[in-house]
């Protein structure tokens, strides 16, 4: 370093900061691969230290520990035996339960969910939440709720998926969200609490899905997170001119009554998308209201937040999990039952895995294998064997430079 005993100039210093810390390779993965891979045009595999670095920060988020680098420099990294033992030692390693938190949380858009608190002064709001006036940390407190289901049928009592969909424990540690949901703080030691049965079962009917930082919720955009992230349907583009904003209670009417109005209408562009697949799927989890509080009414106020009445909640409809399904719903347990039912939803977190892991959209012609490998380890192993499955693919010893 620059100091009294040297005659370095201080600027020349910063120059070689600077260069270093814009050198692609200190900012970037880069990969030239080491020998082509046979009939594969522009496919190569990696090299050790350039695979061992791509494990690494898959299943770490950091830089090979000692034991990896190792087998980097002596080039056993590269043999099939010594490259699963390392996979699945990394997989044990706490490193991989945070590094998966990142790929749980992009897949659930938890930055979609607005600042619980900023409409704590609006008389309507406030009427609303009533003692349950939302705080600055219920946001977070709603994310580690469902982080903590996530991880607990991951890497605590090891699960198939369907108990993220099914599964009807409370894993709030937050008294502000415990309270919402009415159940005890979990202390993260003891048994989770239970919901009454059949209340809330799984991922979907958890607060962070259900708030809207208002006072309403939002069953158009529950029905299209469920279509596309959790099935992994294609939804049209809505027609030219469509309304994004979320609908403005109507006097006398429900949440669900008022977007049947306007989009639901026969004859119109609106009906065919949001009629059958958008709305149904929505409208199963109006038994929650914008706070994810249980309800059986939705209660109705003036713009002074005065109380105008109530209605009952209506959360009947045909959700078709599967497109072309007749089979109606009028319970939350009975859509996640549809959900577990259809095997879409393994299918489709293999398919965000994958986009996880490559940092691009799959191509089905060339990426097939590697989304049914994923699948089939979903369908027929754990949680945590997606992990395994995801970084055992041929694929992700290769790098491709069309």
């Amino acid at each position: 370093m620059y100091g009294a005993s040297t005659t370095a100039d201080p600027a020349a210093y910063a120059d070689v900061i600077g260069v270093l810390l814009n050198a692609p390779e200190f900012l970037y993965f880069v990969e030239h691969g080491a020998a082509a891979v046979p009939n594969h045009a522009s496919v190569y595999e990696l090299s050790a230290y350039e695979l061992a670095a791509r494990l690494s920060y898959q299943l770490g988020q950091t830089l090979p520990d000692t034991e990896l680098a190792a087998t980097a420099a002596n080039g056993t990294l590269l043999t099939p035996t010594v490259f699963q033992a390392q996979v699945a030692r990394m997989i044990a390693s706490p490193r991989a339960q945070t590094a998966l938190h990142e790929f749980w949380e992009d897949w659930m858009r938890v930055t979609d969910v607005p600042a619980l608190n900023a409409k704590v002064a609006d008389p309507v709001f406030k009427a609303f939440a009533g003692d349950d006036l939302p705080g600055a940390t219920l946001n977070q407190s709603m994310i580690d709720d469902v982080v903590g289901l996530v991880d607990y049928y991951t890497w605590e009592k090891p699960a198939t998926v369907g108990s993220l969909i099914t599964s009807e424990l409370s894993f709030a540690r937050a008294p502000e969200l415990a309270k919402i949901y009415g159940v005890p703080v979990w202390d993260g030691v003891a048994a989770p609490p239970l919901f009454p049965v059949g209340q809330r079962p799984g991922l979907l009917t958890r607060a962070l899905f259900l708030s809207t930082g208002s006072a309403n919720t939002r069953p158009i955009m529950k029905g299209v997170f469920i279509r596309k992230n959790v099935l992994c349907d294609s939804i049209p583009p809505p027609p030219p001119g469509a309304n994004a904003k979320p609908p403005e209670l109507e006097p006398g009417l429900t949440t669900r009554e008022t977007v049947e109005k306007i989009t639901q209408q026969p004859g119109t562009v609106c009906g065919a998308c949001h009629a059958a697949i958008i709305n149904p799927l929505g409208f199963a989890t109006e038994g929650f209201d914008s706070l994810g509080r249980f309800r059986t009414e939705q209660k109705l106020y003036d713009a002074t937040g005065m109380p105008t009445g109530s209605k009952p909640v209506k959360t009947d409809g045909v959700p078709q999990v599967v497109l072309g399904d007749p089979e109606a719903v009028s319970t939350p347990s009975e859509l996640m039952a549809l959900v577990q039912s259809s095997s879409k939803v393994e299918a489709c977190l293999a398919r965000n895995f994958f986009r996880y892991t490559y940092a691009r959209w799959e191509d089905t012609t060339t990426d097939g294998c590697a989304l049914e490998d994923a699948r089939k380890a979903l369908v027929n192993g754990k949680i945590s064997d997606l992990l395994s499955a995801a970084a055992l693919t041929p694929d992700f010893r290769r790098r491709n430079f069309e």
